[in-house]
């Protein structure tokens, strides 16, 4: 809190805030409640980034505390989903739905990864769901390679060094997919 308070000032002259983003914010969500509890209560707005993995009574007392909920979307299909993320798509939907029927401000957010998220059919999946779910606003974020250095910072192997980003075409394709059914549409959100 000592290290927020120096900004005070930049949250009192922006629309700024503190976001809490990963790994996961679900899986420390009692630091991240307090934390958030006090960052509430020196006017600072707040937000989180997720996957949505994690338990909805957490989601639920964290979401108080929230402004802004960056909830990420990636694999649709179920088996998929389980497969290449681990991920409970049933439980990803449960708790973005949650959070919508709390009222609160949601932004889902599409990593375009090619061979894994970038398909036509997962992308019409997002859009329905989304449009589902009376959203109005979505960010997508192509894969770069910007992170590989960290790896080598870190001496570990980088498995994605020979992935390809998703050309400007495929993004632009989406891009107006999701205009087309009524989204606003960020790149790089």
């Amino acid at each position: 809190m000592c290290e927020v308070q120096k900004d005070m000032i930049f949250y009192r002259t922006s629309t700024g805030g503190v976001t809490l983003s990963g790994g996961e914010v679900l899986s420390q969500s009692v630091f991240a409640k307090e934390l958030l509890k006090k960052l509430k209560n020196l006017g600072i707005n707040t937000a989180i980034e997720t996957s949505g993995q994690g338990n909805t009574k957490d989601l639920i007392n964290l979401a108080p505390y929230l402004d802004l909920i960056l909830f990420d979307l990636k694999i649709m299909d179920e088996k998929k989903s389980k497969l290449l993320l681990g991920a409970d798509i049933d439980l990803i939907k449960l708790n973005i739905e949650t959070l919508v029927k709390m009222h609160k401000k949601v932004i889902p957010r599409v990593p375009l990864i090619p061979g894994f998220t970038l398909n036509d059919e997962n992308i019409k999946a997002i859009i329905i769901f989304v449009k589902s779910l009376n959203l109005t606003e979505i960010h997508i974020l192509p894969f770069h390679q910007y992170g590989s250095n960290k790896y080598k910072l870190l001496d570990r192997e980088y498995k994605l060094i020979n992935m390809s980003v998703p050309s400007n075409e495929d993004i632009e394709k989406i891009r107006n997919e999701m205009l087309n059914n009524g989204l606003k549409v960020v790149i790089g959100g």
